[in-house]
């Protein structure tokens, strides 16, 4: 024999329903508005991405260092650069950036990142595509858009939150300069030796390039970009940062990474540019964040070197410098 539920059963239910769903609504719209409002607030007035963007957008230097993070770091305060360097970004996003930096602005000095890393098949097929998305949120029109579902923020939400529970407000993991380097003092011998060592083991292992460097994805990116800094009246300098003596020695194990120089240097002497190798230069750990971050007391060290050795004896490009 079939029961019936009692309409007043079926309608409590329902009513239970609704106002789950409503407390429910009610609840992801005051989080989704004070994200909103943390986000505005407490992160973007500090957050280094925004001023790099803000910079990248109105910077009239014709002088500028690209890279990844590298060069973020390691080249600073050096007068008329700018560092337009961004951190994770391979070859094919370092390239696509200098065009878009240089679509309304004769090239001068322009600084280019070179190091094994770049050369290393597993560090591109990670980093697909030439770096739309940088585009996209250059481009972005600030004032309009949500910040929650800004691409530069959606996916950092939690972290935001934890930071200004945490600490009571949003830090910046490194210091913002002038220039647009993104300054840290942290020291390496703060970490134990074994694990030191036990990363420059990793590293080298990682970065391992091929066997032909000229053959590397990187080869052909940086061939056009220098023939187009060349093409509008620039100077290009690849330039080879240092690392920590503790990877210097592991990647002597590995031969390939003796012809990377060598391929470099053909590279930019063909290209009518120039090539600086940092990458045995002898600094101690406390110079680095980890095995290949120059910290900010190495910056102010190996950043007029570079200069110089790219750009020393040759007379500066034509055109105004502010």
């Amino acid at each position: 024999m079939s029961t019936v539920k009692p309409a007043s059963s079926t309608s409590s239910s329902r009513r239970f329903g609704q106002a789950f769903a409503a407390t429910t609504a009610v609840l992801l719209l005051v989080a989704a508005v004070s994200t909103e409002v943390m986000v505005r607030t407490q992160v973007e007035p500090v957050h280094n991405y925004l001023k790099y963007i803000a910079m990248f957008r109105k910077s009239p230097s014709p002088d500028a260092a690209f890279g990844s993070s590298v060069t973020v770091a390691g080249f600073s305060g050096q007068p008329g650069f700018v560092n337009m360097a961004l951190g994770g970004e391979p070859p094919n996003y370092i390239a696509h950036k200098i065009r878009m930096y240089y679509k309304n602005l004769k090239p001068g000095r322009v600084i280019i990142q070179a190091s094994y890393s770049e050369l290393s098949t597993s560090f591109w097929f990670t980093h697909q595509g030439d770096g739309d998305e940088f585009e996209q949120i250059l481009h972005a029109d600030d004032r309009a858009s949500l910040r929650i579902l800004n691409p530069l923020h959606r996916t950092s939400l939690i972290t935001y939150w934890r930071a200004v529970l945490s600490e009571g407000r949003f830090i910046p993991s490194a210091e913002f300069m002038p220039d647009g380097s993104r300054i840290q003092y942290a020291r390496y011998t703060d970490r134990p030796l074994s694990e030191r060592l036990a990363g420059a083991r990793q590293t080298a292992q990682s970065w391992r390039p091929p066997d032909d460097p000229s053959k590397a994805l990187a080869a052909k990116v940086y061939a056009e970009v220098l023939d187009f800094i060349a093409a509008e009246g620039g100077q290009a300098c690849l330039v080879s940062f240092p690392t920590t003596q503790a990877l210097q020695a592991e990647m002597k194990k590995f031969p390939t990474y003796a012809k990377v120089p060598e391929f470099l240097h053909r590279l930019a002497e063909a290209k009518r540019a120039r090539y600086v190798d940092l990458a045995d230069m002898v600094l101690g750990d406390e110079s680095f964040t980890d095995d290949v971050h120059p910290n900010g007391y190495a910056a102010k060290v190996i950043s007029p070197i570079i200069v110089e050795r790219c750009f020393g004896d040759r007379p500066a490009p034509a055109g105004e410098r502010p």
